[in-house]
């Protein structure tokens, strides 16, 4: 296995960085562009909202990674977000996108306002050169960079980390075709690659290329949160090998000087998210001096 081309950054919660590489660089984020989707769709769908039910449209029929919806299932918010973040449905993604766009103040296109929404709250944390191209990061034109994701992650609210750390989810569908289905995360704690610490994650893959892009939420043996992003790491096939070795401290012993450190920026960002109007201090990596 090699990151010698990857992005990686592992943060704790309170601004300390552990691991860095080329952290600030954007990438492709794949699928791993559906947590910016569900962190943008919570500002918009409250928690007493996630017993209500959503209807699936051709429009939402994408290709890659599925959770197999068909055009008419009726589903529960609840459900149609573990189906986005579990199983990494494409088409899943797209429904929230739609339907949320459909929610916000604009005219045009509902699914357009809703990536607009998405680009909007990148400039909101002041992300350089992230960009939101769709939903799902089916496409190649989104941008990421490790930096972003990590900060992502740890916006988070309580609701989006308990779905993004669910191992294995029940959803009843009606409609049409009325069944019950069951979702599993694309990565387990007692995988193959045992990641025990995960608190929750989402993973990407760009399979013309082989690489693989992983976020991770985990909390060390004195219980402090961390953010852990891996970015266009190759091959695929080590990518859970790779985040266990970052995780133990084995990639990178400490950052040098010269190094990336973290610096607290004095703006804080205030989104309503769910339920919650949360303040977000954003951070930034600058060069140690001395």
């Amino acid at each position: 296995m090699s990151l010698a081309s990857a992005s990686v950054l592992d943060v704790a919660a309170d601004g300390v960085v552990r691991r860095s590489r080329a952290a600030d660089v954007p990438r492709i984020p794949a699928s791993v562009l559906k947590t910016l989707t569900f962190y943008t769709a919570r500002q918009s769908v409250t928690d007493g909202m996630l017993s209500e039910t959503v209807t699936i449209t051709a429009a939402d029929m994408l290709g890659g990674s599925s959770a197999d919806l068909q055009v008419g299932d009726v589903l529960t918010w609840d459900a149609l977000f573990h189906g986005m973040m579990l199983p990494s449905g494409n088409d899943a993604a797209h429904a929230v996108g739609r339907i949320v766009g459909g929610l916000l103040d604009g005219t045009g296109d509902a699914y357009e306002r809703f990536i607009a929404r998405m680009n909007a709250v990148c400039g909101e944390f002041g992300w350089f050169g992230a960009v939101a191209a769709s939903t799902s990061g089916l496409e190649q034109d989104s941008r990421l960079s490790a930096e972003h994701v990590c900060e992502l992650l740890l916006a988070l609210d309580s609701y989006a980390v308990q779905v993004a750390g669910t191992m294995a989810y029940e959803a009843t569908i009606s409609g049409p075709n009325a069944r019950t289905v069951t979702w599993e995360h694309s990565i387990q704690r007692d995988g193959p690659v045992p990641l025990p610490e995960m608190v929750c994650a989402k993973s990407g893959t760009l399979g013309g290329i082989d690489l693989a892009n992983l976020a991770i939420l985990w909390d060390d043996a004195l219980g402090v949160r961390h953010a852990l992003a891996l970015l266009n790491s190759w091959p695929m096939s080590a990518r859970l090998h790779d985040a266990r070795e970052v995780i133990d401290g084995t990639i990178l012993a400490r950052v040098h000087v010269g190094g990336l450190v973290p610096v607290r920026n004095v703006t804080r960002i205030r989104h309503r998210v769910g339920d919650e109007t949360r303040e977000v201090q954003s951070f930034a990596l600058g060069k140690v001096e001395g």
